[in-house]
C-alpha cells in the first residue's frame, strides 16, 4: 500500500486546477466568441432592415404624393359641381377622372421577411422596434384592406354601374384606363349628367376609400420613421 506521503499532492492538485481553469477558460471563449457571432448577425440583420425601410420611405412618400394629389382632383370636382359658377368642361373632366387612378403601394422588406420566416429577428431585443412594426403591420393590413375595396368599386359596385350607363368612363372624365367613346353632348347635356346620382355617388364611394388609403398610407409612413430611428439607435 503506497504511503500517502509520497503522493505529490501539490502537484496534483496544480495540474487539476489547471485542467479545470483550461476548461473554463475555454467555456467562457466559446460564450464570448458566441457574443460576437450574435453582434456581427445583430449588426448585419440591422443594416439590411435599414435598407428595407428605407426605400419603403421613399416608396410610400411617392405614394402619399399621389394620394393627396388624386384626392385633391376629386374634391375640385365636387366644388365644381355645386359651384354657382360654371367651371370649364375641360377642368371638370380632368377633376373628376382623378377618382379613377389607383394609389398603388409595394413595400420593399424582403430582408424583413426573410428575418421572420427563419426566426432571425429575435435577435433584436428592442420592444420598440417591435411595437412600431407591429404598427407598420396594422396599417399596411389596412391599405390592403381599402385597396380591396377600391377594386370591387371600380368593378362590381358603383364605378360599373357608370361604366354601364355610359359605356365608357371617357363620356364624362379623362381616364387613361378607358375605351375611348364618341359621343356627342352639349355643355347643358354634360353638366347635367355630372351631377346624375349614379354619377357622383360613384366618385363619393371612390374618395371615400382613397381618403382610408390616404390615412393608411400616412400611418405608415409615421411608423417608418419610428422603425429607422430605432434601428439607428441599435447600431
Amino acid at each position: 500500500m503506497p504511503n500517502s506521503q509520497n503522493i505529490p499532492w501539490k502537484r496534483l492538485t496544480a495540474e487539476g486546477t489547471a485542467i479545470v481553469l483550461s476548461i473554463l477558460l475555454a467555456f467562457a471563449i466559446d460564450a464570448w466568441w458566441d457574443e460576437v457571432q450574435t453582434a456581427r448577425q445583430q449588426a448585419k440583420l440591422v443594416l439590411a432592415l435599414q435598407q428595407d425601410f428605407e426605400t419603403t420611405k421613399g416608396r410610400l412618400e411617392s405614394s402619399i404624393e399621389k394620394a393627396n394629389s388624386l384626392i385633391s382632383r376629386t374634391d375640385g370636382f365636387f366644388e365644381a359641381v355645386k359651384s354657382d359658377d360654371p367651371v370649364p368642361i375641360d377642368s371638370i373632366r380632368h377633376l373628376g377622372g382623378g377618382a379613377f387612378y389607383k394609389i398603388s403601394f409595394e413595400p420593399a422588406l424582403s430582408a424583413y421577411e426573410s428575418a421572420v420566416a427563419t426566426g432571425r429577428l429575435g435577435l433584436i431585443e428592442s420592444p420598440k422596434l417591435l411595437e412600431a412594426i407591429t404598427e407598420f403591420n396594422q396599417a399596411r393590413e389596412n391599405y390592403e384592406l381599402h385597396d380591396r375595396m377600391t377594386a370591387d368599386i371600380h368593378y362590381l359596385g358603383p364605378v360599373w354601374d357608370m361604366r354601364k350607363k355610359l359605356g365608357s368612363l371617357s363620356v364624362l372624365f379623362d381616364d387613361s384606363s378607358g375605351f375611348p367613346v364618341r359621343v356627342q353632348l352639349t355643355d347643358a347635356e354634360y353638366r347635367q349628367l355630372i351631377v346624375d346620382p349614379i354619377v357622383t355617388g360613384a366618385i363619393e364611394a371612390v374618395a371615400t376609400a382613397n381618403g382610408s388609403i390616404a390615412a393608411n398610407l400616412k400611418e405608415m409612413h409615421e411608423a417608418t420613421i419610428a422603425i429607422l430611428l430605432e434601428l439607428e439607435q441599435l447600431q
